[in-house]
């Protein structure tokens, strides 16, 4: 019978993430890393990966739960100077033209606190929300974090959605812890790559094809 001894460990793999550690509970429940193109967050358990398009260096996905829609996040590394902001602005103009095809209200909100920026290499971090109809079933309001970071390059935008019957205290809570979690690249030269309950950690060159 074969045997196969462990590989010789290199720097590199000394500094992989410990995957074994217990995620907190959020408000309650049961909770999962989520990785995708270098970015991580902690989520709910019950949200999963619906769509995503792009590569690292520009993209977006969307994270769902059985009502709809709850997580979406865009990213991309601007050729020229990166404008948060006006990021933003485009970002909330799309879903303000959206609102209007379908005959919704949609008003921009006060910047609410959602992420704290102090202790993290993001000095452009802004925090942004949007109201919609009151009642709708599926994306009353919206609370989320957009910053350039200065280790990866990319610019983040990212924003979670509330439904009818949840109020804005409980929607920004829930906006604030998965937001705080969220990074945008990975440590010590690895990437986190967790979905549909596979979880692995890749060398930070290998993409996806």
């Amino acid at each position: 019978m074969s045997t196969f001894s462990s590989p010789p460990t290199s720097p590199r793999s000394q500094a992989r993430p410990d995957s074994s550690k217990r995620l907190p509970e959020l408000f309650a429940r049961e909770t999962q890393l989520f990785g995708w193109q270098g970015l991580t967050a902690i989520t709910p358990q019950e949200w999963t990966l619906r769509s995503f398009s792009g590569a690292h260096d520009k993209g977006n996905l969307r994270l769902v739960d059985d009502e709809g829609l709850r997580l979406e996040i865009l990213w991309e590394k601007p050729r020229a100077g990166a404008d948060v902001a006006k990021s933003i602005e485009t970002f909330l103009n799309g879903l303000e033209k959206e609102a209007k095809k379908k005959k919704k209200a949609f008003r921009r909100a006060d910047h609410p606190h959602l992420v704290d920026k102090k202790g993290r290499n993001r000095p452009q971090l802004v925090n942004f929300g949007w109201i919609g109809e009151a009642d709708d079933p599926t994306a009353s309001q919206g609370w989320g974090s957009a910053w350039e970071c200065g280790q990866c390059g990319r610019v983040v935008v990212a924003h979670v959605v509330g439904r009818r019957g949840e109020t804005t205290g409980k929607v920004q809570r829930l906006a604030g812890e998965v937001l705080s979690s969220l990074e945008c690249h990975g440590s010590g030269g690895w990437e986190t790559w967790s979905v549909f309950g596979l979880r692995l950690e890749v060398p930070e060159e290998f993409q996806l094809g």
